[in-house]
């Protein structure tokens, strides 16, 4: 995949409810549309890669993903 070279963060916290965005001009890749990963596999029987997708998705209640003016952007929001 393509690198990135601008990266921007931003928090906003309303009330119970933090919103993550993460945007960046790297190539088209959406984090959504990826396999599950099988927790239950031991280790060594698993292929590289996912779990930390896995956290995310297990750790939010939105993650969602657009693609916007040649830019990734990610939606992370958690209610607190």
């Amino acid at each position: 995949y393509g690198c990135a070279s601008k990266i921007e963060v931003s928090l906003e916290k309303e009330w119970e409810k933090l919103e993550i965005l993460i945007k960046d001009d790297g190539s088209e890749y959406d984090p959504t549309n990826r396999p599950g990963v099988d927790v239950k596999t031991p280790l060594e029987k698993r292929c590289t890669g996912g779990l930390g997708l896995h956290l995310v998705n297990h750790y939010v209640d939105c993650f969602e993903y657009k693609r916007e003016n040649g830019s990734n952007v990610v939606t992370l929001k958690k209610a607190i």
